[in-house]
């Protein structure tokens, strides 16, 4: 009778070849967020299918009301120093018309500008698979989905955020309302999409 050869010991699990074997990426509904930063009126909410966060109009802040009301006033001011100056009513020297006309068309385009961002409300939602983000304004709106795996970075640059592809282009412009809810955005954004652990 034969004796019985013993079997070898099991083999141990295979390593991963890169930290990208390893990572698992999490659905954004399960993540924590950093907290809101005050007087911010963005919204974040999250559902089955990931987060959304809106950024409302920036005519719901007094400061930008501001900007637009001192823009709208003084094009009306200079419009009707130049309408009298015109007909007669008022002698104004060359130099000072010209000068009220300079300022008055500077000053109707920033109150246009600041009228029509104004009225646009930005929606970013993220889901496992996707980043979607729309904008819809007074008159006009867009929509852009991209793969999760088409992103590769979003980051604050200048006034405000970026999102780019892995090829290095910027697709996306994203306009917060502060600069702490820039940032705070940024960050939401990094942690959802995966470029930031959770804390």
């Amino acid at each position: 009778m034969s004796t019985p050869v013993p079997l070898p010991p099991p083999l141990p699990e295979p390593e991963p070849e890169s930290m990208a074997d390893a990572i698992v990426i999490a659905h954004p509904k399960d993540l924590e967020y950093p907290p809101q930063p005050p007087k911010s009126t963005a919204v974040l909410s999250k559902d089955d299918n990931g987060v959304t966060l809106t950024i409302p109009p920036a005519l719901v802040h007094t400061g930008f009301v501001i900007v637009l009301v001192v823009a709208t006033l003084w094009v009306i001011g200079s419009g009707v120093l130049l309408v009298l100056n015109f007909v007669g009513s008022v002698k104004l020297p060359p130099l000072v018309d010209l000068l009220l006309f300079s300022l008055g068309a500077g000053a109707a385009g920033v109150a246009g500008v600041s009228f029509w961002h104004g009225l646009t409300r930005t929606t970013i939602r993220v889901s496992l698979d996707t980043l979607q983000i729309s904008r819809k304004g007074l008159l006009t709106g867009d929509d852009k989905t991209w793969p999760r795996s088409a992103i590769a970075d979003v980051r604050k640059e200048g006034k405000n955020l970026w999102v780019y592809d892995v090829r290095g282009l910027r697709v996306a412009e994203i306009m917060a309302l502060s600069k702490a809810e820039e940032l705070w955005t940024c960050a939401v954004l990094r942690r959802a999409l995966g470029f930031d652990p959770p804390a």
